[in-house]
């Protein structure tokens, strides 16, 4: 019987606590924050001009590349930038 007493007695302060930082948050007109935030250090990569995946550059046949530019810094790409060029193929 003590036990169910107690639970009555602490019950309505658990609620208390619960809902008090809902309340805060309309008190202060606070919204929820992202609860992920994607961050990649990957470079960026393009093939002749064009932005790809690094899924396609992992793929590609280092045969068909004429050459690669590394460039580390870049206002617009802070973690870098990987610039291919292939080989152009002749056709016959």
């Amino acid at each position: 019987m003590k036990k169910l007493l107690l639970a009555f007695a602490f019950l309505p302060m658990l609620s208390f606590a619960q809902d008090s930082s809902t309340e805060i948050n309309k008190l202060y007109n606070l919204q929820p924050q992202a609860k992920y935030i994607k961050l990649t250090t990957d470079p960026v990569f393009f093939v002749d001009g064009e932005r790809v995946d690094k899924s396609v550059f992992t793929k590609m046949n280092p045969d068909d590349i004429k050459y690669i530019t590394v460039i580390k810094t870049d206002k617009k790409y802070p973690n870098g930038k990987i610039e291919i060029i292939l080989k152009k193929q002749k056709e016959s």
